[in-house]
């Protein structure tokens, strides 16, 4: 029989838990526009931006990401036909509102020398006064329909634009070369890359996420606790972290 001597004194009750821990404040760095995103984790002495996990940014200064805009799609043999009819059709129709413009500017010509010659036989009292004012009626009439002509040859311009731009196919150049064509992304925040979602170069759409941001000495501790246990839990509480590879810890 073992015996013992009974005294007082402090006793503690804790609730133990395996606890990890983890970056407070995630940055998550997301495409802002639909579009290719170039590699962004690139071999060692290759050109052009280049993140590994662990790198250090500055918010504002680093460039995490770079887009290009997505090539136009390719064009089958019907989609090519009717798109190339339709060019037609509006080379035709530019044509057809400078010829019009022509004309009515002739007209305008013609109505300038009679009113002219209105106002010279009204001076000497040849053609009543009604004839005059109808004669410059008739001038600022077809004025207004050349303006209308012109408006309306710009329209057709734009329109022929459209459908020639859509028949427009890739050049080959290296947009990566052009430097007005891309989009830098760069670090919302200072710390270090943790992880790269979209390594390789790919089409994204708008908000895939690219990379994710933070500051590694700035940790928090977490651990899960069953509903019994969590309300025995005050907040204050002392806290003992021990078995990480260190020494204990108490805060």
């Amino acid at each position: 029989v073992d015996t013992a001597r009974a005294a007082r004194g402090p006793m503690a009750v804790t609730v133990d838990e395996e606890a990890r821990t983890r970056v407070r404040h995630i940055y998550t760095v997301s495409a802002p526009v639909a579009g290719k995103v170039l590699r962004i984790s690139r071999p060692d002495g290759h050109d052009g931006t280049s993140l590994h996990v662990g790198d250090a940014v500055v918010e504002g200064r680093t460039t995490v990401a770079v887009m290009q805009p997505v090539p136009p799609s390719l064009l089958d043999v019907r989609s090519r036909a009717e798109l190339e009819a339709a060019l037609v059709a509006a080379n035709a129709v530019v044509t057809l509102a400078e010829a019009e413009i022509h004309r009515i500017d002739a007209a305008v010509s013609f109505a300038r020398t009679e009113l002219a010659r209105a106002e010279g036989l009204a001076r000497s009292n040849t053609i009543p006064a009604r004839d005059l004012e109808k004669a410059r009626f008739d001038l600022e009439t077809i004025e207004a329909q050349l303006a209308t002509a012109k408006a309306q040859l710009e329209v057709r311009r734009r329109e022929q634009a459209v459908v020639s731009a859509r028949l427009l196919e890739s050049s080959g150049t290296d947009a990566s070369t052009n430097q007005g064509c891309c989009v830098k992304i760069s670090a919302p925040e200072s710390g270090r890359v943790l992880r790269i979602v979209q390594e390789d170069e790919a089409v994204v759409q708008a908000g895939a996420p690219l990379v994710q941001i933070g500051d590694p000495r700035d940790l928090e501790i977490v651990a899960d606790f069953l509903s019994t246990e969590a309300v025995q839990i005050r907040a204050g509480a002392a806290v003992t972290i021990d078995g990480w590879g260190g020494p204990v810890l108490r805060g």
